[in-house]
């Protein structure tokens, strides 16, 4: 919808900018100039993306589909069935990757229980939980209903997970996005540090 309607709104902004120019007459004499200033202010965002530096790059919702199928395939591998994972966008994670996905549990024992019933290979942590204006408000034993993960949030800015927590190595995707995995799956430690 909005497509149709940009031939309609460059025609309103070409002409409010020249009603604006002819009602200056400091721009009046400087027309040029200004449709300069004024392209040159439109480009900004443009330039800052060109001049940004790559790194894995994803849209709101946070999914990474090729990561989400290649953590699929690599846990399915040699596999009658697929070992459970987790992730706190699990329509996501479940859509790419094919199989079943377990939602990131609110509670520490939460996790256990599904843990006792399967065994849990991964749990990816995307910007859905890991992007807060500060990490320690996610780190607070206090917040969003999720205190007794804090321990593993910390664990996380710090380097170093909790030693009773199963899914031992963090793999960083990007700033707010991880991938914990269990040490038995060591493919997948090696595969996602090559994901960006």
């Amino acid at each position: 919808m909005w497509l149709c309607m940009t031939p309609l709104v460059i025609v309103f902004g070409t002409g409010f900018f020249l009603v604006l120019v002819k009602s200056s007459e400091a721009l009046e004499s400087r027309v040029l100039a200004a449709a300069l200033v004024l392209l040159a202010l439109q480009a900004v965002p443009l330039a800052r993306d060109v001049l940004e530096p790559r790194g894995t790059r994803y849209n709101y919702p946070p999914y990474l589909p090729a990561l989400f199928s290649g953590i699929g395939q690599k846990l399915s591998e040699n596999r009658a069935e697929p070992p459970a994972w987790m992730s706190d966008v699990p329509a996501g994670a479940s859509w790419y990757a094919k199989q079943r996905v377990w939602a990131q549990p609110a509670t520490m024992n939460g996790f256990h229980e599904v843990a006792r019933w399967q065994r849990v290979r991964a749990l990816v942590l995307t910007p859905e939980t890991l992007a807060r204006p500060f990490f320690g408000e996610i780190a607070n034993e206090q917040s969003h209903g999720r205190g007794d993960w804090a321990p593993v949030y910390r664990g996380l800015a710090a380097g170093r997970l909790p030693p009773d927590f199963p899914l031992a190595v963090p793999v960083r995707i990007a700033p707010d996005f991880y991938v914990l995995i269990d040490p038995g799956s060591p493919k997948i430690a090696a595969e996602g540090a090559h994901e960006k």
